[in-house]
């Protein structure tokens, strides 16, 4: 009796370890498998992004505070195509806070975005608040092309899109563009111009003042008003090579 007893073990025991084996290289198929549909995600995750901005005036060298723009979809509404982004702020390789952007006639192959220079008027202020505005555009490859441009708030991990506006410099007549000025602490204004070249002996250029926008910060937050009628022209002015009139 108990040599069939010791026989039926070690019957058993090979079965069971084999089991075991087979168990364990199941259970590392899985998690093989399961690693790699979460890389292969992340591949697919990674593969949307299609441009990076860097916060940094040194071109040559790469900042810790960066942002990734990430391609989502299109959608139709009339005869426009409107393309949907996705921005993602980083800092020290953390993403902070994100935000989507919507741009129309949108071309992908002749399309970058790039760090407005337009934020030069913030150079030499000496105001916290400044820290935190960024404006972000798209640009398109070659010169004397349209931009479509992004005021952007960004506090902690608090981001908001303050004003969006188009422009175009580079071509003299038919040029258009944002203009600001900074009034006190949290506090300034925005005005779109454009010129036509005037057609008289003389020429000159027509200027045109247009969506004059006040901003300030009150109670944790940016308040916009438009001070004139959007997209009505408030002012003009003629400008020669010489003078304004």
């Amino acid at each position: 009796m108990k040599i069939t007893i010791i026989k039926l073990i070690q019957l058993f025991i090979p079965i069971f370890f084999l089991s075991c084996k087979k168990e364990n290289n199941s259970s590392q198929e899985n998690h093989s498998n399961k690693k790699e549909n979460v890389q292969k995600a992340l591949i697919e995750e990674k593969g949307k992004v299609i441009d990076t901005i860097y916060w940094d005036n040194d071109k040559n060298k790469k900042s810790n505070n960066y942002a990734f723009i990430r391609l989502l979809d299109e959608i139709q509404k009339d005869t426009i195509t409107y393309t949907n982004f996705q921005i993602d702020f980083y800092k020290k390789s953390e993403n902070f806070c994100s935000t989507k952007l919507q741009v129309d006639d949108y071309d992908e192959s002749e399309t970058y975005w790039v760090n407005n220079d337009e934020l030069e008027w913030l150079k030499g202020i000496n105001d916290p608040f400044t820290a935190t505005i960024k404006t972000i555009s798209t640009e398109y490859i070659g010169c004397n092309t349209d931009k479509n441009n992004f005021l952007i708030s960004i506090e902690n991990d608090k981001i908001e899109i303050l004003h969006q506006w188009s422009s175009s410099k580079g071509y003299g007549d038919g040029d258009r563009w944002g203009e600001f000025k900074w009034l006190n602490s949290g506090e300034f204004v925005f005005w779109s111009q454009s010129q036509e070249l005037l057609d008289r002996p003389e020429g000159g250029m027509l200027h045109k003042f247009s969506d004059s926008i006040h901003f300030i910060y009150k109670d944790k937050k940016w308040i916009k008003t438009y001070k004139t009628q959007k997209d009505k022209v408030y002012r003009t002015s003629i400008k020669n090579a010489s003078k304004e009139e």
